[in-house]
């Protein structure tokens, strides 16, 4: 009987220091919770890497305002907010330095090529997005693209032509390929009148025909090694349209 007496007292020993345990776990983690939330807010927004927007406009576009719980802000959330405000922001990432800066790094889009549309021109970066509408005077070094007409146009969106062709996801792969590749620059002028067969221009001394729509990074590197082999007083046709290998004509 006394032995039983003991294991109870013992258990209810147990018992009560796990519960404690527990309560004190429990106020511990109150009390972080509560620092956090008084703590780390945000009393400063760091704008890093945009050149054509202001810290301001970014701060702006963020969504995010000072006072704000830093510890709890989406990412995700922030970034949407700023692409869909600021067409020229190509990439955003988002970091904190607590207590409580927050750090907005921006990488931008560059224009590659423009098209013509209800007397102006919209650019276009290498994922065929439409970054806004300008004049002819502003063009700057973006290429001339023919054979597509936007419909209803909108800056930040992707370029949509009103047929079911292909054109737009076509053009956004020939360029971002030509972009990672680093011969965006040189092309001159791009020629999307057939979906099926898209040529462009390259250094003002060669057409390129790229075929239908299949493995055009490979085709993008045949062209890049057709043109090592060339000398630079070399003009004519480069045709990609067979992946088993370039053919070249020269003028």
């Amino acid at each position: 009987m006394a032995a039983r007496k003991k294991a109870k007292k013992v258990k209810g020993k147990r018992q009560r220091s796990l519960f404690g345990k527990l309560i004190s776990l429990l106020i511990i983690c109150a009390a972080v919770f509560i620092g956090m939330t008084v703590f780390f807010k945000v009393t400063n927004i760091q704008v890093e890497g945009s050149t054509r927007y202001s810290s301001e406009d970014v701060a702006t576009a963020s969504g995010v305002q000072t006072g704000d719980q830093i510890i709890f802000l989406r990412a995700s959330s922030v970034v949407m907010s700023i692409k869909s405000a600021l067409p020229y922001v190509d990439e955003v990432s988002v970091g904190r330095k607590l207590p409580g800066t927050l750090v907005i790094t921006i990488t931008e889009s560059t224009p590659l090529v423009y098209v013509e549309d209800a007397g102006g021109y919209w650019l276009l970066d290498k994922s065929a997005r439409l970054l806004e509408k300008v004049t002819a005077a502003d063009v700057g070094t973006a290429a001339p693209l023919t054979g597509i007409t936007p419909r209803l146009p909108e800056a930040g969106k992707v370029i949509v032509t009103g047929e079911d062709d292909g054109k737009s996801a076509y053009l956004a792969e020939i360029l971002t390929g030509l972009n990672s590749l680093g011969m965006a620059e040189n092309v001159t002028a791009i020629d999307f009148s057939s979906a099926a067969s898209p040529t462009f221009d390259y250094l003002d001394r060669f057409t390129v025909k790229l075929g239908v729509q299949t493995d055009v990074a490979y085709k993008l590197q045949m062209l890049q090694s057709v043109l090592d082999k060339l000398d630079e007083r070399e003009s004519g046709t480069i045709d990609l349209s067979d992946t088993s290998g370039a053919h070249f004509y020269r003028d």
